[in-house]
């Protein structure tokens, strides 16, 4: 297989690569977070389908904070020619575990070189100082939205960030660690910017992405089906979900 795909792959990853087309051009980006400053190396594909992608120079990134992955998908506006890619972040450790949240970067080189954006999504605010698994009640506490998948609806306008949502034992515990789904959207006129994302709580979509609260979903992969005309979502645990109406998130 492709490098990117198997052991030949020249950087290690426990994440997915992401595929993009770039003015019907097929592309292929990701990095690891912990590989330098902030993640340093981009590594850059390009071909005429996922199987056949070729290694292209590699891009850098250098990210103001502790580790950015791209990882969950990418979007590219052709109008603008840039891309755009959500970050999975792994901040200040907790419990053995850390505490994730999602950034944005953007890119108008076809990823030789990456500008970050901001903050999307996080458990605190900034403003705050964060909390502390301790002020948690029971035996678990929340380490953040985590792991995620891009869903672009341009049915509807708006991106769909579907985030893994991990509740972490706390330490010295003998429960054992699970994970939750929640979303937050964006309008596609907003183009991602940070301050422009809102979760879902309680039937609405009033809660700020940073800071705010979030229902659970059942919903992580999300698709559009053409056939059953229907929103559809590949789960953990080989779980399917459909929808009707994403606004409401009726799975």
């Amino acid at each position: 297989p492709p490098d990117y795909m198997g052991p030949k792959n020249p950087n290690y990853m426990d994440y997915p690569y992401d595929p993009v087309l770039i003015d019907g051009e097929y592309w292929i980006f990701y990095t690891n977070g912990y590989n330098g400053t902030g993640g340093d190396t981009v590594y850059r594909y390009q071909g005429t389908n996922i199987e056949n992608a070729v290694r292209q120079p590699d891009g850098v990134a250098h990210f103001p904070f502790r580790a950015g992955y791209i990882l969950g998908g990418i979007w590219y506006d052709a109008t603008a020619k840039k891309l755009y890619a959500p970050l999975h972040d792994e901040e200040a450790p907790y419990d053995k575990s850390v505490e994730r949240q999602i950034r944005l970067a953007s890119s108008t080189d076809k990823g030789l070189t990456w500008k970050y954006e901001g903050l999307l999504l996080s458990r605190d605010d900034p403003k705050d100082a964060p909390r502390n698994p301790t002020e948690y009640s029971g035996l678990y506490w929340e380490g953040g939205d985590a792991d995620f998948h891009l869903f672009v609806d341009e049915r509807g306008g708006y991106f769909y960030l579907y985030t893994l949502n991990w509740i972490n034992p706390k330490l010295g515990s003998s429960a054992m660690p699970f994970m939750r789904y929640r979303v937050a959207r964006c309008a596609i006129a907003d183009k991602m910017a940070p301050g422009k994302w809102w979760r879902f709580y309680n039937g609405s979509w009033n809660e700020p992405g940073v800071g705010g609260k979030g229902s659970y979903v059942n919903a992580y992969d999300v698709s559009y089906n053409s056939y059953v005309k229907k929103y559809i979502s590949f789960n953990y645990a080989s779980g399917i979900s459909i929808c009707d109406d994403l606004s409401k998130q009726n799975w």
